[in-house]
């Protein structure tokens, strides 16, 4: 085989490449023949492949090779080719792994002009034609490599190229001319492999020498240091979670280059110790060993000094010597010098001090005097603060002054020694209030400025386990820890307060109500407490919990605090409205009112009349104390009838709910009361007749009105024109907001039950309601609890709770051979672990759905087999449509979600540590569906083909030859244990 004398690199692991079989290549004698490289059409091909042979990378005319010193007589070929294997992959973008590098070693005789055009049966023998080379470029080659074949004695290895190193090895080749254009045979040395055929196009290349395989491996040759490895996280530190932005980076100098000395900001920098909170307007709470009177004259010393040097800083001359301007800086020390040794007794007296402009009175003016004042009584400015310092200092027998003789006190010369036995005082009394307020720890109140220190309350909270949130923004540090005027507060008294102290009132409220939250932890009342404490009303925030009710009950109950207004109506106060109007045939049967009595007499409730005639009423007859009897009163013909119900507690301070359903023959009265989530005194009355419709004469008007003697709270007057059932009757006292049946609802007048009220005595008409005789301020806050009659939605129902009680009784003995004692298999839903605490505006229309349609099953809404292929169910869709006819305008989020921003959302993450660790908490905004919105799969119909498939038989086809099978000759039969299949259908 030739080779070229030599190729260089620097790997030594390379392995050639071997064209044929190990059995043929025992049979050729093998021996090196130099050549040349450098001609016109020779090449080198470099190819780049995984160690799991995946080509990665070629180069068909690769040139990262270099010639030294060993070129031929023809100065452009060389037998010497150095290259770097490494520096070719680095080149090619691979810094790390392991590759297969192949170099081709080619000369080109035919370009990639070729395709195959026919191919033997064996795949060893191919036709090569050429839609773009001459014949007689192809005639001129193809001789070219005939001869060398029969005329070198060596045997050069012909290729096919096909590109990606997809090569075949060429025995032999012959020129075809019985064609129009030159055609070229090829006879392989192995089968062309399936991957190739017709149209595939090619080359023909002479293999200069071997091709060299090579194994590298760069992690190998490159060795580096392992990487560093991060430690482990830590999860043991304890994170200050109260912290959400942090400061910008500043130091003291630059925080403090805009300030004042006197500003807040450079006093919480200067201090050394957490505050204790003393009540400086009160002597007895600092003062102690020490003198009020030198503490207040020390304070009012040092105004003057500050005043005298700011006065020398606007007098000196700063454009003249280095001296003026040292003396200026010199002074503006001494000023900063004496507001940094203010004590928190001289800080107080200075925000306290009258100011004009926003600067201190002069300390000789008269304003500062009366300020100060004197206990001299000659003196025009007797009494102030300087009087009540010297009546205190006089009563404190605990002063270090008087533990000197009084022949030492009065002798003049020993003033100094007052002053200094002062000073010794005051610092004790520093030491004494700390260990006075050092009990201030279990005063748990509310006030920044009493009990607990604000400074304090953070780390004891966190002693007891409780993790404290914020959402203040840190980012500026002098609007964190120094106190903001709000200039948006409409009020004559502007409050105000750093964020630093709006995080303490919060934790000092935490704190106040500790024992309470740790009480109630993952309780409904606990997490109602601590909204509370964030100042979150409990109506607009919802806890809702899922799952665990009776399927087998159609409805279920879900609680939730109420809040709304009531119309007072007073003895002399009444509305009216239109029960029916003239000629009309539309006549409620049904109508619906609440009412709380305040007084404890006979009452008129309401009266239905028209013209002179009382056609129903429904009086209470007082049979004493807080207990009456309900009158249903019905005028038919020319007679009155009456029934009376059991008496019930109407002045008890509840609601009482009343509704009356007209029906054919009969008027019947219900009475009932809401008590703690259950229907009590539960009464009723009626009065039958044969038609009471003619009764009422349909063609006259009818009126409802109001007892002018009524003195109480009213509210949700609805009028239905169908008879309410029971259950609805008791969903409506359950549910005050409730108007089940939705769809029979005529009118509805809320009455304030809609959260909004009126000044009827300037509207004296809304609504088609008319109202007599009332006030500017008719409507009072109503709170209570609401009990919603939930529709059965699936295991997504809201149930508030889950706690099931069961009750038995045994009757006899238990220990009977004939008695078991089991317990009753209830079907309930799957408990789920899922609990909103959250805002969203679907809580409001799930409310109003609920209060329509609270009795109705939704399955039935939803199982209509006929909606299977279809993107929605029509049955919801038609109710779903029914309800929303009622809105005449879209949610607006935006106002929502703007009342929400307002509020604290670190309640959102302290909620979770309030709950139960295997609740799923969703909380904050939650955006979802609403009841009457269900997603639906739209099935996709089966379609099915049937074929029939008609097949004729001949029958003079059907033979059997019997005599094979059976031998009927003899006394018996004998089967033949074989059978012969004949196929007729060919």
């Amino acid at each position: 085989m030739k080779t070229i004398n030599d190729i260089v690199y620097n790997l030594i692991e390379e392995t050639p490449i071997k064209r044929y079989l190990e059995k043929d290549s025992s049979l050729i004698v093998s021996k090196q023949v130099k050549d040349e490289f450098g001609l016109i059409n020779d090449k080198i091909e470099f190819h780049i492949y995984d160690f799991n042979r995946n080509l990665l990378q070629s180069k068909y005319e690769y040139k990262n090779y270099r010639v030294e010193d060993s070129y031929t007589s023809n100065s452009n070929q060389t037998q010497t080719l150095y290259f770097n294997p490494v520096v070719d992959v680095l080149e090619s973008g691979y810094k790390y792994g392991s590759y297969i590098l192949v170099y081709n070693f080619f000369r080109t005789l035919f370009s990639k002009d070729l395709f195959i055009k026919e191919i033997s049966s064996d795949r060893t023998e191919l036709r090569l034609a050429s839609n773009s080379i001459s014949d007689s470029f192809v005639e001129a080659n193809a001789l070219l490599i005939i001869n060398e074949i029969n005329r070198d004695p060596y045997l050069k290895d012909y290729l096919l190229n096909f590109g990606d190193n997809n090569v075949a090895l060429v025995l032999n080749l012959a020129l075809d001319n019985t064609f129009q254009n030159k055609e070229i045979l090829i006879k392989l040395y192995e089968p062309l492999d399936e991957q190739f055929d017709l149209k595939s196009i090619c080359s023909i290349e002479e293999e200069i020498t071997s091709a060299h395989e090579i194994d590298i491996e760069l992690d190998k040759i490159f060795k580096t240091d392992p990487p560093k490895k991060l430690r482990g996280a830590n999860f043991d530190i304890d994170l200050d979670d109260r912290h959400q932005l942090e400061t910008q980076y500043e130091n003291k100098t630059q925080l403090l280059s805009n300030l004042s000395y006197s500003s807040g900001l450079n006093t919480v920098l200067l201090k050394k110790s957490y505050e204790i909170n003393l009540d400086y307007s009160n002597f007895n709470d600092f003062v102690h060993f020490g003198s009020a009177k030198e503490r207040l004259l020390n304070f009012y010393y040092k105004v003057n000094l500050i005043e005298t040097l700011q006065t020398r800083l606007k007098t000196t001359n700063i454009s003249g010597s280095d001296y003026n301007l040292q003396n200026k800086t010199l002074t503006q020390q001494n000023i900063k010098n004496i507001f940094e040794k203010f004590d928190g007794y001289e800080n107080y007296l200075y925000t306290q001090f009258p100011t004009i402009s926003g600067s201190l009175y002069s300390t000789t003016s008269s304003q500062a005097q009366t300020w100060l004042g004197s206990d001299d009584v000659n003196s025009i400015y007797y009494g102030a603060l300087l009087n009540s310092a010297s009546l205190y200092d006089e009563e404190n027998k605990n002063n270090l002054v008087y533990s000197i003789p009084e022949y030492l006190r009065i002798d003049e010369q020993n003033k100094p020694y007052e002053i200094f036995l002062n000073m010794v005082g005051q610092h004790f009394d520093q030491i004494w209030t700390y260990i006075k307020k050092s009990t201030d720890i279990y005063k748990a109140n509310n006030n920044l400025e009493k009990g607990i220190s604000k400074d304090l309350v953070y780390e004891v909270l966190k002693n007891f386990g409780i993790k404290i949130y914020n959402t203040n923004d840190y980012s500026f540090f002098d609007s964190f820890k120094t106190s903001q005027i709000s200039s948006s507060l409409a009020i004559d008294d502007v409050f105000t307060y750093s964020n630093e102290d709006l995080d303490s009132e919060l934790y000092k409220r935490i704190y106040h109500n500790l024992p309470y939250l740790l009480k109630t932890k993952g309780t409904e009342r606990g997490i109602r407490s601590l909204m509370s404490i964030y100042g979150i009303p409990d109506t607009i925030y919802r806890i809702n919990e899922f799952g665990g009710f009776e399927k087998e009950d159609l409805t279920t109950v879900n609680s939730d605090s109420f809040s709304n207004y009531s119309l007072k109506i007073v003895s002399g106060s009444y509305i009216s409205t239109p029960f029916k109007t003239s000629g009309s045939l539309e006549l409620p049967h049904s109508l619906h009112l609440r009412y709380k009595s305040q007084v404890s007499q006979s009452q008129n409730l309401f009266t239905i009349y028209s013209g002179s005639i009382d056609y129903v009423k429904i009086d209470f007859i007082n049979v004493g104390g807080i207990n009456s009897n309900v009158r249903l009163t019905v005028i038919s013909g020319s007679n009155t009838y009456s029934s009376i119900t059991p008496s019930v507690p109407i002045l008890s301070g509840n609601y009482f709910n009343f509704n009356v359903n007209f029906e054919p023959s009969k008027v019947v009265l219900n009475v009932q009361t809401n008590i703690d989530g259950k229907v009590g005194y539960d009464v009723t009355s009626s009065l039958n007749f044969t038609n009471y419709y003619d009764t009422l004469n349909l063609n006259n008007a009818l009126i409802f009105r109001t007892g002018t003697n009524l003195t109480g709270s009213i509210q949700s007057l609805q009028f239905h024109s169908s008879s309410k059932s029971n259950l609805e009757i008791d969903a409506h006292t359950l549910n005050p907001i409730s108007t089940e049946p939705y769809s029979s609802l005529l009118k509805e007048f809320p009455l304030g039950s809609d959260f909004k009220k009126y000044n009827h005595s300037v509207t004296s008409s809304l609504n088609g309601v008319t109202y007599t005789n009332f006030s500017s301020s008719s409507y009072s806050i109503n709170y209570e609890n609401i009990y919603y009659n939930s529709p059965n939605v699936g295991i997504r129902t809201v149930v508030n709770d889950k706690i099931n009680y069961t009750t038995s009784s045994l009757e006899d003995n238990i220990l009977s051979a004939v008695k078991s004692f089991q317990n009753k298999d209830v079907y309930k839903t799957n408990t789920l672990n899922l609990l909103e605490i959250a805002f969203s505006p679907t809580y409001e229309i799930n409310e109003d759905i609920i209060s329509a349609y609270g009795t109705l099953n939704l399955d039935n809404y939803i199982g209509n087999p006929q909606d299977n292929y279809s993107s929605s169910y029509s049955d919801l869709d038609v109710l779903r449509n029914q309800y929303f006819l009622k809105y005449i305008s879209t949610y607006n989020y935006q106002d929502y979600f703007r009342v929400v921003k307002s509020l604290d959302n670190s309640l959102f993450k302290m909620l979770k540590d309030f709950v139960p660790f295997r609740a799923n908490l969703s909380t904050d905004i939650i955006i979802k569906q609403h009841i009457l919105e269900r997603n639906k799969i739209k099935q996709l119909p089966i379609e099915t083909e049937f074929f029939d498939w008609n097949i004729q038989i001949n029958p003079s086809l059907l033979t059997a030859d019997f005599n094979s099978l059976y031998n009927i000759s003899g006394s018996q039969i004998n089967y033949l244990d074989e059978f012969y299949v004949k196929n007729y259908n060919k």
